[in-house]
């Protein structure tokens, strides 16, 4: 992730006051996953990195992390650092089941 995107990211979350900052940067992900600007498993800045980056603290980094975790959108891997997993692909079923 370069700086801009985290420049891009700090303007929304200044601009953006009508939801939680954790769940801003969570949908934040998952914009730049629809849009192709992040592709699986490429590597997210750290907590501390994010948080001084786009101003905000290191809970809410981690809470906007924990919340894309959860959504499906990221995997953490103590030691080696936070990564994107991408969109499960959508797969028609046939036949009516």
């Amino acid at each position: 992730m370069n700086t801009f995107e985290l420049e891009r990211w700090a303007k929304r979350l200044a601009s953006d006051r009508g939801k939680p900052a954790y769940r801003l940067i969570s949908d934040l992900i998952a914009e730049d996953i629809d849009s192709g600007r992040f592709q699986p498993r490429d590597k997210l800045p750290t907590l501390r990195d994010l948080a001084t980056a786009v101003g905000i603290n290191y809970t809410t980094a981690a809470r906007a992390y924990n919340e894309a975790k959860i959504r499906g959108l990221i995997d953490s891997h103590p030691g080696s650092g936070t990564f994107v997993k991408g969109r499960a692909a959508k797969v028609r079923l046939s036949g009516g089941y």
